[in-house]
């Protein structure tokens, strides 16, 4: 994914509410370290692994020090995929909902026109 999402390991079934909220959490925690006026590196790191514990990303077998969220723009960067992440749970949900309102296969929009 773009985002660096590791959508494999992350099947749209499986975002949780409690896994959006735990991943902003992390962020924040990230941003606050970045307010100090020398922010550790230590702490940014570890703050870093935590965010992706929790929600998977790709990053293969590389140098993992290339990926410690240690600037605002990688900040920003994250905060837009927990935010997507939290609008795919919610449209998720949404859809979940119809599915059980109607059970059985739903008409076809087209077909519907014509009857």
């Amino acid at each position: 994914a773009e985002q660096g999402c590791d959508v494999a390991k992350l099947p749209l079934g499986k975002i949780s509410l409690r896994m959006v909220q735990a991943g902003f959490s992390a962020l924040q925690a990230i941003e606050k370290e970045l307010a100090k006026p020398a922010p550790s590196a230590t702490a940014l790191a570890e703050l870093s692994s935590r965010f992706y514990t929790v929600v998977p990303h790709d990053l293969g077998f590389r140098d993992l020090r290339r990926h410690v969220i240690s600037d605002v723009g990688a900040l920003r960067r994250k905060l837009r995929l927990v935010e997507d992440l939290r609008q795919l749970h919610s449209a998720r949900a949404v859809v979940h909902r119809a599915a059980r309102a109607y059970p059985g296969p739903l008409p076809n929009p087209v077909d519907a026109q014509y009857e």
